[in-house]
């Protein structure tokens, strides 16, 4: 059995990351994945390949890394290529025959000698006991491949899912926290791929690797496994210490991710875990128009009602805005969800607040036209005769847009028919210009009846 290092004996050499910036992975998004030199063949009549140079002399030969030459050779060794070839095919009959040959284990790809090794092949292709043969024959269980994110064979069987090639190089001793060139470590990798293998995943975390260590953009394993659903997986993190409340550098946490997906399982492990339900809103990201509050991320996510239910539960504030002004009984009341602002104004949701343009809630649900929602706002406490910043009203709201339903239910409240805005104009004076003639008839009536006579 060979020997497991501890965290503190696997060194660490990090290359600078890369450039380019992605401000939002999509819901399948998938990191950068490891992958061979599309012009490697070991049939090419390229004259400038490693292997073609092996026979011009010695000092060619050992830049492509060489060993002894196999019998009746004619003194050249086989290119390297062959024991890439045969690594990548799982032909260990081969393999075994060029490794006893002497051939060099740990040569490189094509690529000036910057491509992959013969283990990152069986790595990648999840062959075992291929593996086992190039660690025995002394195989670098931490090379790195320049062409290819700098990634080690443990990035690749990590990232593949294969569980037994990565317990043997965790046994081999691989660096379980070497990052590749956009900062990911075996881990990552393992939980942020379209397969998500539990085993690997639970042999790095046994292994001691460090669950905290983030991508270039931020974003530890945590983060993958929560904006992918994978519910056992964040708790296996979280046991292992992830921690709950660390931000990307845009700002986002786990639990904004969960909150948008939906997934109500993730954010009670979260919330439990310790995730603050109420982080400064100044430093999150607005994703999607969803806002950049908690709230409003959960409003626009896959699963709203139940996620809004839980947050709330949780001790969400619902009236936190964003940077907008916009409260999440704006949003709910500009959305037409009626049910939404319902449970908003149950668990104390202002019925008065203003965004930034002075719009009220009623003033929202009267230009939308929800005669419901205005009935359920001015059974909450909404008055009906507040202005906006141009001295508009919600029954002005309602004439511009000929919302006659909802004018109707404004009036019964106690609306003002004859109130001007800034610029001088009344509702009526809207819905004629307008073209909205029934709004204007309803109008006049109730002016008529609110002057005690009739206005043209």
């Amino acid at each position: 059995m060979l020997n497991l290092p501890s965290r503190n004996q696997v060194g660490s050499r990090d290359p600078p990351p890369g450039g380019g910036v992605v401000l939002r992975p999509p819901p399948n998004h998938r990191l950068q994945r490891p992958r061979l030199p599309s012009f490697f063949s070991p049939n090419t009549d390229n004259r400038n390949t490693p292997a073609r140079a092996g026979g011009a002399g010695n000092r060619q030969r050992q830049w492509c890394g060489f060993g002894p030459a196999v019998a009746g050779g004619r003194g050249s060794p086989p290119a390297p290529s062959k024991l890439h070839r045969a690594a990548a095919a799982g032909n260990v009959a081969q393999v075994e025959t060029l490794l006893a040959a002497g051939v060099y284990v740990n040569a490189h790809g094509p690529g000036r000698g910057l491509g992959p090794t013969p283990l990152h092949h069986a790595a990648e292709k999840g062959y075992a006991h291929m593996a086992t043969l190039l660690v025995e024959a002394g195989a670098n269980v931490n090379a790195r491949v320049p062409e290819d994110f700098y990634n080690t064979p443990l990035h690749l069987a990590a990232h593949g899912g294969h569980a037994a090639v990565v317990k043997l190089l965790i046994e081999a001793g691989a660096g379980l926290d070497k990052r590749a060139e956009d900062g990911s470590t075996p881990l990552l990798l393992a939980t942020g791929n379209e397969r998500r293998e539990p085993e690997p995943i639970r042999l790095l975390i046994q292994a001691d690797a460090d669950p905290n260590i983030p991508n270039r953009y931020g974003r530890a394993p945590l983060f993958w496994v929560v904006m992918n659903g994978e519910a056992a997986l964040a708790n296996l993190l979280l046991q292992a210490g992830a921690d709950v409340n660390a931000a990307d550098r845009y700002g986002a946490t786990p639990l904004r991710f969960a909150a948008e997906s939906g997934s109500v399982e993730i954010a009670e492990a979260l919330l439990s875990a310790g995730a603050d339900v109420n982080p400064d809103p100044s430093s999150l990201p607005t994703f999607h128009d969803g806002g950049n509050t908690l709230l409003l991320a959960a409003m626009n996510g896959r699963n709203p009602m139940a996620m809004v239910a839980l947050l709330i539960r949780r001790g969400v504030d619902v009236n936190l805005k964003d940077e907008h002004g916009t409260a999440p009984l704006h949003r709910a009341i500009h959305e037409g969800r009626a049910e939404l602002a319902k449970l908003l104004i149950e668990a104390g949701a202002d019925v008065q607040a203003a965004n930034n343009a002075g719009n009220t809630p009623v003033q929202v649900a009267a230009f939308a036209g929800l005669p419901e929602v205005i009935k359920l706002l001015v059974e909450a406490g909404a008055p009906v005769n507040v202005h906006d910043q141009v001295g508009d009203t919600p029954l002005h709201d309602a004439a511009l847009q000929g919302r006659v339903e909802a004018a109707q239910v404004l009036l019964a409240a106690g609306a003002r028919v004859n109130a001007a805005n800034n610029a001088g104009h009344t509702p009526l004076d809207l819905a004629r210009q307008h073209g909205h003639g029934s709004m204007a008839e309803v109008l006049r009536a109730a002016a008529g009846g609110q002057r005690g006579g009739d206005v043209l």
